[in-house]
């Protein structure tokens, strides 16, 4: 596992299961009215098969955690009065259901808690060097939904 963790974000990349509740607890606070979850999971299909079983994610992970640095960074400074920021992203192989992204993010009022947290997984799926491999009809398959990789400096 690779992490970085600060007084106001924590930042994994990991083969272990993700922990709602970890993720939940961090993000507490006394100054914060609202906590919002986004858990990403592995679903049976895909645009070419009804029969996904498995995804094999494979990440930079330094590259990664710098990146999810910079894309807390951002929410910070762009969602007025976060609080704390939870983002964890698994690597290796994954079977229906389980998470492999999750993010959190808690502020005093809950609209700036929901902004931030679509803008959180939005950039992390767009900005991150993650590489999604899909199990299905017995075949190992480059994901379908992969998309091009852009600079997090383009997006911010």
């Amino acid at each position: 596992m690779t992490s970085l963790l600060k007084e106001t974000y924590l930042l994994e990349i990991t083969q272990a299961p993700l922990n709602i509740e970890k993720s939940y607890k961090f993000c507490l606070d006394d100054r914060s009215g609202a906590v919002v979850i986004f858990s990403g999971t592995v679903r049976n299909h895909n645009e070419l098969s009804d029969t996904v079983d498995t995804i094999d994610y494979q990440i930079w992970e330094t590259k990664s955690l710098e990146i999810l640095e910079k894309i807390t960074n951002i929410a910070f400074t762009k969602f007025e009065d976060l609080t704390k920021i939870y983002i964890a992203h698994r690597f290796g192989k994954l079977g229906l259901r389980e998470e492999s992204v999750l993010t959190a993010v808690s502020s005093p009022h809950r609209k700036n808690a929901y902004m931030a947290s679509e803008y959180l997984i939005d950039t992390v799926k767009q900005t991150l060097p993650v590489w999604k491999f899909e199990y299905y009809d017995g075949i190992l398959q480059p994901s379908s939904d992969t998309t091009v990789i852009k600079s997090i400096e383009n997006l911010a």
